[in-house]
């Protein structure tokens, strides 16, 4: 197949938001293929701006109208963190210049010529991601790839060579302030692993039923002769699969399904089980990553590695070497006998299986769990009560203030609860009823004073937070190391 990409080679792109991770490693990407290409930023600063420097790609900062004079662009890709408001977003639009998302570009340029490997859900999706790439870069392939973290495995998230394979992370939320429309819908799937589905994003969906919506369009992508490696362990994932033509397999832990993990041990050393294969073949797997979430993820990715008759014995092999993402589960440091664990969870099903995980890593540790309420659907109601029931494998909890609540604006046509701002008090004492030790943490002075001075050697500090949390990691580093 023709390389869609000759389209563009002689015309000039710019990228609005260059310096986020993918946007810049696209940028450098388009620049390799021969397109003239230009971006601007708020703020670019190392190790984006030297990885632009290194790919000549010509850089503007701030965002200004003026930019788009020395850029002359044929063609604009917008990042996601553009607003409509953005005063060089506005220029373009005045001025008419043609502009895509990062999806839909990927959807033009590259896709049509990939065999494309999506991989979606509430949870998992990114460490799932990882895994197959790691898998087919172990077997040869070499696999393109765009996937939404930090691979340990490799040293960028964003890559595009001559293999028929590309893996997508296929994230549900909105593609774009002008392209409503879930970022999987451009992704071309020849190829679906489905993880879990349960009800996130209030600040777009409205609630659970139109969260399956969304997932429905995308099982309704894939052709007669696709897979649909879906996961068995969640009810919601199973009725979507009704909705594809393609070949459904179903994977998990219990009898009836296609693809099945039995004999499951999850130790500090990392999980092993026995695969039972949809031909009735039997395998010992082991992997490095803890917890039964992360048994179910390389269960979908050998799954799917069977089905297209890859080899599944060096899949499996290649488990042994897979190094995870950052944020899932990672040791951030340790001083004066105390680990500092960093992870993304922030949903409560990843926050209750984090935690687990972790039990099940240091079983004879004391775990403090600190959460912030960070995500557009953690800062709401909606979840409150569920997260009541997400620490029981702590033995100590400290949950912040919701970070910033006044931008937590009620989803369309949300019923009120959705609307109201997450209650850390309420948590607080619900987890109390539950008889849990549980505080307010602040990420001030006083306040890491209070939590470390709860600290003691052999505990494990387990800090949950789709963002910065105010920095508490290195700042509560430097408090315990004296």
């Amino acid at each position: 197949m023709e390389n869609p990409l000759k389209t563009f080679q002689g015309k000039r792109v710019h990228i609005l938001g260059v310096a986020g991770t993918l946007m810049g490693a696209f940028a450098a990407f388009l620049k390799k293929n021969n397109i003239e290409v230009t971006g601007s930023d708020q703020n670019i600063y190392p190790p984006m701006s030297d990885v632009l420097k290194r790919a000549g790609v010509q850089v503007h900062t701030p965002f200004s109208p003026e930019n788009l004079d020395a850029a002359k662009p044929d063609l604009v890709i917008v990042g996601n963190v553009i607003r409509k408001v953005n005063v060089e977003m506005e220029a373009v639009a005045v001025r008419g210049i043609p502009f895509l998302s990062l999806p839909s570009a990927l959807e033009t340029m590259i896709l049509p010529s990939k065999h494309s490997i999506v991989i979606a859900g509430t949870h998992g999706k990114t460490t799932t991601s990882s895994m197959m790439t790691w898998i087919l870069e172990s077997l040869g392939e070499q696999p393109s790839f765009f996937v939404g973290g930090v691979l340990r495995n490799f040293p960028e998230s964003f890559r595009v060579t001559d293999s028929k394979f590309m893996v997508l992370e296929g994230d549900e939320y909105d593609t774009a302030f002008f392209d409503k429309v879930p970022k999987f819908m451009h992704y071309c799937p020849k190829d679906i692993i489905l993880t879990s589905v349960e009800y996130d994003h209030a600040d777009i969906y409205p609630d659970i039923n139109a969260v399956i919506g969304a997932f429905n369009s995308l099982a309704e992508l894939i052709s007669p002769n696709g897979y649909f490696v879906t996961c068995a362990e969640y009810e919601i994932p199973l009725r979507i699969a009704h909705h594809s033509r393609a070949n459904v397999i179903t994977y998990g832990f219990g009898l009836g399904v296609d693809s099945r993990a039995t004999n499951v041990e999850v130790t500090a050393a990392g999980s092993t089980f026995k695969w039972l294969t949809r031909s009735k073949n039997e395998y010992r797997v082991k992997l490095a990553a803890p917890g039964k979430h992360n048994v179910l993820n390389a269960l979908g990715c050998l799954t799917l590695c069977e089905a297209r008759g890859l080899d599944v014995e060096k899949a499996i092999s290649a488990l042994l070497s897979y190094e995870g993402v950052k944020r899932r589960q990672e040791v951030f440091g340790q001083a004066g006998g105390i680990t500092l664990i960093d992870d993304f969870a922030h949903h409560p099903t990843a926050v209750r299986e984090t935690l687990a995980a972790i039990r099940s890593k240091y079983p004879t540790s004391r775990i403090v769990a600190c959460f912030e309420p960070r995500s557009a659907t953690s800062r709401r109601k909606v979840f409150q009560q569920a997260y009541s029931e997400s620490f029981d494998a702590a033995d100590l909890v400290f949950i912040a203030k919701p970070f910033d609540p006044t931008t937590s604006a009620p989803a369309p046509a949300a019923p009120s609860a959705s609307s109201t701002v997450f209650s850390t008090d309420e948590l607080l004492a619900d987890l109390s009823g539950r008889g849990k030790r549980a505080k307010v943490l602040q990420t001030s002075d006083l306040g890491l004073k209070a939590l470390a001075k709860e600290l003691r050697s052999g505990d494990v500090v387990l800090v949950m937070s789709n963002g910065s949390f105010d920095g508490l990691l290195p700042k509560l580093l430097q408090t315990i190391s004296g």
